[in-house]
């Protein structure tokens, strides 16, 4: 018999974390850990705020349930009553029958790190997710994607992260200085190289050794991060196991420049 445990915030009994393979799950973080929005977030989580009358987390629900997602964790450090109220709401929830919700509230999270460490700590994610904050408005297509991060998967563990980028030209309008980014990427399998945020430097340094072991490379510096990331569940492991991993920039540097990870 499976394990049933009770929902503190709702009274509700909830099932066992343990699911099936098959089943597609996401993590949500309502919180972006930044302080761009203030003052209008000093009332309100980010997640919540408004977009053409329905609020930022609507649009990456509905985005998360049209790539197949059966199972969204919405983790929460800041404003959590607010998060855990909305996500309740029989209305809201009667909108989203396709999928079940949980939260995971965390008050003393202040980063994506400690996010995730506290994720793996709490054993939910089996399989496979998708990491995403709950400001997303996207309209990517990821069936092609998970197909490949799966693929993948299969041939090397060592693939533990599937992120996507979209080309922008330098100086596009939607790109932010502060993730301008220079990219080494090996052609033949689309796997990061090398890779070196940008805003503060006017010019780059590739090692060397890169080119020697690498007969295809291509450097690239059109990409935009769509904030997407595809994980194995490896991933909220790696970040328990190194607690300077404060932001998913950590992360990638690190397991690029690590060889024993």
């Amino acid at each position: 018999m499976p394990n049933k445990k009770k929902d503190s915030k709702s009274g509700q009994q909830s099932a066992s974390w343990e699911k099936p393979d098959d089943v597609l799950q996401a993590v949500v973080l309502a919180d972006s850990f930044n302080y761009r929005f203030l003052p209008v977030t000093l009332e309100k989580p980010r997640a919540l705020l408004p977009l053409v009358n329905c609020t930022l987390l609507d649009y990456t629900v509905e985005f998360l349930i049209s790539s197949g997602v059966k199972e969204i964790f919405v983790f929460c450090s800041y404003h959590v009553e607010q998060i855990i109220n909305y996500i309740k709401d029989p209305e809201w929830n009667a909108k989203h029958l396709a999928c079940s919700f949980h939260t995971v509230p965390s008050e003393g999270c202040m980063s994506l790190g400690d996010a995730l460490r506290e994720i793996d700590r709490q054993g939910f994610i089996k399989t496979d997710f998708i990491l995403v904050h709950g400001d997303l408005v996207s309209n990517i297509k990821l069936d092609k994607i998970l197909k490949e991060h799966k693929e993948r998967r299969q041939k090397s563990k060592s693939s533990i992260m599937t992120m996507i980028y979209k080309t922008a030209a330098p100086k596009h309008k939607t790109r932010s200085l502060e993730d301008d980014v220079f990219l080494a990427i090996e052609s033949s399998s689309n796997r990061i190289l090398h890779w070196e945020k940008t805003h503060t430097k006017n010019k780059f340094s590739v090692p060397l050794e890169l080119f020697i072991e690498n007969t295809d490379v291509k450097l690239r510096y059109d990409l935009l991060d769509c904030g997407i990331s595809i994980c194995s569940t490896e991933v909220p492991q790696l970040f328990t196991d190194n607690f300077d991993y404060q932001t998913k920039d950590d992360f990638v540097r690190g397991i690029i420049i690590n060889e024993e990870v």
